[in-house]
Order: C-alpha cells, then sequence, then structure tokens
C-alpha cells in the first residue's frame, strides 16, 4: 500500500473511517467525484503531504475542509462542488505550488483577494466572482493565465470537467471598470465571450478594445445590452475576428444593424448567426454612411451554415437592395451566402425571403427552411421556388398571413424540359397555420417536382379543406407518413371538384390489369387522420385507390367520415385501424402501441364501423 499513488472513488457514498495513514503518505492523485462525502473525515485529507492532485468534482458536502491549506505540493485543486460555505479565507495562501485552480461557485469573497495573487504559478483558472468583489484584483495578473473560465455576475457552469475553451461570462457589470483592472487583455484572448445586461458599451461595442490586428474570439453571446446600436460601426484593420464562427445577439432594442459591409470580410469564419428580439433591427449589415450614390458592392458570408432571424419586426433586409424595387427581400443578387444549410425565420419577421433577381445556385446548400409566425403570404413565388432546390426539409408553423404555401401561377411546363421543383424535399410540416387554404395553387399539368417528398403532416389548419388536387398525386410516388390532424374545415383528402372533376385530366393515368383506371400510393405506410370533424371520404372520385404499402393506420374522431373512397380500394398490408382518441398517441410509433384497434375484413367496412 505505500506505493499507492493514485486513489479515484466516483459516484459513492462514502463514510471515511480514520485512514492507515501510513499507507497513504506517498498518493499523488485522490479523485472524489460525484460522491456524497461525510465532512467529519474529510479533513484527514491535509494528512496527505505528498497530494499533488485533488479533485472532489460535482461532490456533495457540508463544508470545505481547511486543512487542504496544508498540501503545499498540490499542482490541481478542483472544488466545483455542492457545498454551503465556500473555502475558508487563508486556504490558498499556502498552495504556492498550485498551478490550476477550478473553484467554480465556491470561492469566498471574505478571502484576502492577495489570495489568488500569492499563487504565482497559476495558469488556468476556473472561478465564479462578484462584479463588486472584482475591483479587489486590480493587481491580479490575468496576463499568466494560459487557460481560464471567468464568470462575473452569474456562474457558467461547465459539464465538461476540463476540456473548456478560454470563456469570459460578464453580467451587470461596467465595462469601463473592468477595463481598469486589466481585463482587456483577457477580453481580448478569451475564445467564448458572453455580455449579459452590460453597462458602458456605448453605442460601439468595440470602440475600446485595443487596435490590433486579431482577437481569438471564437463565439460571442450579447444580451440585454440596451444602449447598443451597432455590433461594430467603423472599420477594422484586417481579418480582425477571423476565428469568430459563432455570434448570437439577444434582447438589444436600440440595435438597427451589427455592423457596415466594410467589416463583413472581417467575418470570413462566421459559420452560425442567431439574432432574436431586436425591435429595432433594419438591416443585418447597413451600408456606409458615406455612400451617397447607387453601390453594386456584394457582401459575402462564406461559410455561414445557419442563420436563424427571430422577432424582428422591422427588418427590411438582409442589406440594403441598390436595385429599385417596391418590396424589399431579405435576399437579393448583392447578398451571397454559399454555405447556407439551415435558414430559420421565427417571430414578426413580415420580409419576403428571396426576390426575382437572385442566380439558380445561390442556395444550392440550403437544406433546411423553417417559418414560424411570419407575416408571409407564400412560401416562395414560382418564379422563386428553383432557389430552393437543394432543400430537404421544410417546416411552417403560425402565421396568420400564410394562404398558399407554394404558389406555382405562371410556371412552365414543358414535358422533359420542365424544371423540377424541389426535387430533393424529402419533409414537409405545417402547423398551427389558420388561414392556410391550399398547399399548391395552380399546380400545371406535367409538373416535375416533389417526387423525394416521404413525410407530409398537417396540423392545425383550419382554412384547408382539400389536401391533394390529382395532379399532385402523381408527384409524391414516394411519400411514406401522411398525417392530418386537427384540420376542422377538411373536406376531402384528394380534391375532385375545383377544376378537376375527374383524374382524367392527368397525362400518365395508372390503370391496373383490367384496364380500370387507380391512383397509387406506391410508399405509403403510414396514415393518420386525426379530429377531421368534416371530413366525408379520402376520395370521392371514380378511380380506385391502391395502397400497396400501408401498413399502420390511426383514424379518430372523424365523426361525418362514413366510407373512405367510392371506388375500389386495395390495402394487401393492412391488418387493424387504430382508433385511439389521444392525440400524441396517434402521432408516434403505431406499431409498438397497446391501443385499441378495429378491423372488419377491408378498409371502407372498417370505417363505416367506426
Amino acid at each position: 500500500m505505500t506505493k499507492l499513488r493514485v486513489v479515484s472513488l466516483r459516484s459513492m457514498f462514502l463514510q471515511l473511517p480514520p485512514p492507515p495513514l501510513k499507507s497513504m503518505m506517498n498518493l499523488r492523485t485522490l479523485c472524489l467525484d460525484f460522491c456524497k462525502l461525510d465532512t467529519t473525515n474529510v479533513s484527514m485529507i491535509g494528512s496527505l503531504k505528498s497530494l499533488e492532485i485533488l479533485s472532489i468534482f460535482m461532490s456533495t458536502l457540508r463544508a470545505l475542509p481547511s486543512e487542504i491549506g496544508e498540501l503545499g505540493n498540490l499542482k490541481l485543486l478542483d472544488l466545483r462542488c455542492f457545498v454551503s460555505d465556500g473555502l475558508p479565507p487563508g486556504v490558498l495562501s499556502n498552495l504556492n505550488r498550485l498551478e490550476e485552480l477550478y473553484m467554480g461557485k465556491n470561492f469566498s469573497e471574505r478571502a484576502e483577494h492577495a489570495e489568488l495573487n500569492s499563487l504565482p504559478d497559476l495558469n488556468t483558472l476556473e472561478i465564479f466572482l462578484s462584479a463588486e468583489y472584482m475591483p479587489k484584483l486590480k493587481d491580479f495578473r490575468f496576463d499568466n493565465l494560459t487557460r481560464f473560465k471567468i464568470s462575473i455576475g452569474t456562474y457558467a457552469g461547465t459539464l465538461d470537467q476540463y476540456h473548456f475553451q478560454n470563456e469570459l461570462v460578464l453580467l451587470s457589470s461596467d465595462m469601463g471598470m473592468l477595463f481598469g483592472i486589466g481585463l482587456r487583455t483577457l477580453l481580448e484572448r478569451s475564445e467564448i465571450i458572453t455580455l449579459l445586461d452590460m453597462k458602458g458599451l456605448g453605442r460601439n461595442l468595440f470602440d475600446e478594445l485595443d487596435e490590433k490586428e486579431s482577437v481569438n474570439w471564437k463565439e460571442l453571446l450579447v444580451r440585454s445590452c440596451y444602449e447598443l446600436e451597432y455590433l461594430i460601426h467603423r472599420a477594422l484593420p484586417g481579418k480582425r475576428f477571423g476565428q469568430l464562427k459563432k455570434l448570437t445577439l439577444l434582447r438589444l432594442p436600440a440595435m438597427k444593424s451589427l455592423f457596415t459591409g466594410s467589416v463583413v470580410k472581417s467575418f470570413v469564419q462566421l459559420q452560425e448567426l442567431g439574432i432574436y428580439w431586436c425591435s429595432q433591427m433594419e438591416y443585418i449589415v447597413a451600408k456606409e454612411e458615406e455612400e451617397g450614390k447607387k453601390s453594386t458592392e456584394r457582401i459575402e458570408f462564406p461559410k455561414l451554415k445557419h442563420l436563424c432571424l427571430n422577432d424582428l419586426p422591422m427588418l427590411r433586409s438582409f442589406y440594403p437592395n441598390s436595385d429599385n424595387v417596391a418590396i424589399e427581400s431579405l435576399f437579393h443578387r448583392q447578398v451571397l451566402l454559399p454555405s447556407l444549410e439551415m435558414l430559420e425565420l421565427l417571430g414578426k419577421n413580415k420580409v419576403h425571403i428571396v426576390d426575382c433577381h437572385m442566380q439558380v445556385g445561390s442556395f444550392d446548400q440550403l437544406r433546411y427552411i423553417f417559418v414560424s409566425d411570419c407575416g408571409l403570404l407564400n412560401l416562395a413565388a414560382a418564379a422563386q421556388l428553383e432557389l430552393f432546390r437543394s432543400v430537404q426539409s421544410i417546416r411552417i408553423e403560425g402565421g396568420d398571413a400564410l394562404e398558399v404555401v407554394f404558389d406555382l401561377e405562371g410556371l412552365k411546363a414543358k414535358g422533359e424540359q420542365a424544371e423540377v421543383i424541389l426535387g430533393q424535399l424529402e419533409s414537409l410540416k405545417i402547423h398551427y397555420s389558420s388561414n392556410l387554404m391550399r398547399i399548391w395553387k395552380m399546380v400545371p399539368k406535367g409538373l416535375q417536382g416533389f417526387h423525394n417528398l416521404k413525410t407530409l403532416q398537417i396540423s392545425y389548419c383550419g382554412s384547408l379543406r382539400y389536401l391533394l388536387s390529382p395532379v399532385m398525386v402523381n408527384l409524391l410516388v414516394n411519400l411514406r407518413d401522411l398525417r392530418l390532424v386537427n384540420c376542422e374545415m377538411m373536406e376531402e383528402i384528394i380534391e375532385t371538384g375545383q377544376g378537376y372533376p375527374e383524374i382524367r385530366i392527368m397525362d400518365d393515368i395508372v390503370t391496373n390489369q383490367e384496364g380500370e383506371e387507380v391512383i397509387v400510393f406506391p410508399r405509403l405506410s403510414r396514415l393518420v387522420l386525426f379530429n377531421l370533424e368534416n371530413v366525408t371520404v379520402f376520395y370521392s372520385g371514380k378511380c380506385g385507390l391502391q395502397f400497396p404499402s400501408l401498413d399502420q393506420v390511426h383514424i379518430s374522431n372523424c365523426p361525418k367520415l362514413k366510407f373512405f373512397c367510392s371506388g375500389p380500394l386495395c390495402t394487401p398490408k393492412l391488418e387493424r385501424v387504430n382508433t385511439s382518441k389521444d392525440q400524441w398517441l396517434c402521432m408516434r410509433d403505431l406499431s409498438t402501441r397497446d391501443i385499441e384497434c378495429v378491423w372488419m375484413g377491408d378498409l371502407n367496412k372498417t370505417v363505416q364501423h367506426i
């Protein structure tokens, strides 16, 4: 036992007995992480004079023992634990070999500020301090730290025990005071910066920073800084923020734009941009104030992958459009985002997404679109849909102005020469759009597109009367999952009226072996019809319906549904219909749930029985 060097115990309840100290005198590392410790015997740690590493990370104990101060050989001390009182005063002063200190919220501000200053070899610090305590650290050599995570005013905990990036979190502090105690260097050396409710920023966040070539920031979050009008409002030397990958701005009521066009080149590595609840934001990027003439300058974020704009009621465009247009759009030909993969427009944004002058290929990396509660009449007009040719998933929630998702009026379909519309789209989900009248409007014969759509989910769309026109049916050859929930005005799933008297208007009518005309959903395996109080039939036309892959059907709360279709019906794999009245249950995997089932031999008879 005298050769024992390392003891590591995790997730244990330890009532430590008086230890055989002679057998542990050479112990170098003691880790008691995620444990519940009996404070009575924790004080024995002070006898382990050779100890170099001591960790009680995420453990629970009544109080930190002052005997820790007797461990003069300690190089790493991790006291990020759950304890009523912080470290007693005077303990740190004796640990003059300490290199790494992880305190979390357990640094007692009763301690003399000289305690931190008395650690000459300290190079790593993780600690929470109040803003009021910071002036006491005016002599602390922050520039000696190579790794740090310092929270001032609010504690930013960590799930990753030691592999964190250099991070500085500031809440309700005065920026001028912090610079006065030497935090300027620390701010510029940080990799993750969080500024919350800061004072003394003025109109421009970066006026106080040194004029240096670059900073190390990789992530920046700014929230509730009420005086801030711009992130940057002057030209910067070189690519000063060339390492910044994530930028998040929240609740900045005075901010009108982030910066001007000349600053964009400083953000060549930016991958994520999120702007939330900025009530005066008009442009993401503004033009230079001295620009009086028409400019054709283009701005580009070459690596931006994720853009989220949430509740920006005054937003006019990403960047002012030099073209004379009646209505500005978020994106136009002067905005280049060649790597954009995810676009989220949430809240009170009323801006159109794209204009008609953008070049095809501008969004070739775009995969996901999420629109919520926006004032859009439609997602995009026919001429603009080709810009979204790589999109795989579209999700729409809310938006009382939304009447049509895909307005195809004016789209020319010319057989083999026709453009393929949304050929990569796999998932379409629309929820809580109360005035939505149509998913697809003015679908021309011969249209090519939507052939990869696998999931179609519609819920709480109270004005929607029909889902599919006959022209659309033949396009959805890969549809696997169809769910319609709480659409109270829906009458029929496949429309036969409104200019579509019969399926015969389609050029490529499918016939079975007997020559009968049929509508086929070749891959549809799951169908949910829930709480559709006015639906009377799935399809009332004379053509037959074939569902060769259908094996899960859920029909519930559809009181007017008396039969499924009027023509021949084929569902060779279907053996039951689930009828649970639990909405959430019907949206889950039907095959693993013990819910009420009905089967009367075929789907038409079963529907009559429900």
